[in-house]
């Protein structure tokens, strides 16, 4: 074999390394969505999109713990679009290889407390489908044996470097956000918000 050929199968078989390795990644990160079960779907979509009375406050605020990046803390369910997520404490990027990541900062709380709760995730693996969700959806995130429920209020898309998303708020709101376009190739240039309020704990 000349040293031209041998360098050719080199190149051919990193590629097909590199195609593969990223395909299980892909596969691997998709496994994080779960489809709703009919039940669950019957329980939840059971209640209608009408414009509910947002909480000013969350009922029983519990006090500051301590929680490990990476550590699971809880379940987002997206009743509109028939799928639910695990949710993972930090947004780095082998938490989010997991599955959703909530975002830990000066101007954002877990939800049990009064505040700015902002989730994150990959628009190619994990939030595929979220583009379907609309205005007047609820939203139901699951956290430390209580359920608390959200209604979008609004969806846009932004800028990629917008700092005026990740801001304090004095509501309790939250925050969805993810890479947009959801069919590009790359580091997409811009981020799809969506954005609630909450409305119920139950």
């Amino acid at each position: 074999m000349t040293k031209v050929k041998f360098i050719g199968l080199l190149l051919l078989i990193i590629g097909i390394a590199v195609v593969l390795i990223s395909g299980y990644n892909w596969w691997e990160q998709r496994q994080a969505i779960q489809s709703m079960s009919h039940d669950e779907l019957n329980h939840y979509l059971k209640y209608d999109r009408t414009v509910k009375k947002r909480l000013t406050e969350v009922p029983g605020e519990s006090h500051a713990e301590h929680l490990t990046k990476g550590e699971k803390i809880g379940i987002l369910k997206v009743p509109s679009i028939k799928q639910k997520y695990p949710v993972y404490w930090g947004t780095g990027p082998d938490t989010l290889k997991q599955g959703v990541g909530m975002h830990d900062s000066q101007w954002t709380v877990t939800p049990d407390k009064t505040g700015h709760i902002l989730l994150a995730g990959h628009r190619d693996t994990v939030f595929t489908e979220m583009g379907d969700s609309r205005i007047g959806d609820l939203i139901y995130l699951d956290y430390k044996g209580r359920e608390y429920v959200y209604q979008i209020q609004k969806i846009f898309i932004t800028k990629a470097d917008d700092k005026t998303v990740v801001v304090k708020k004095d509501k309790p709101s939250l925050t969805i956000s993810t890479c947009y376009p959801f069919k590009f190739v790359g580091d997409a240039p811009y981020r799809y918000i969506i954005q609630s309020g909450l409305v119920k704990v139950g």
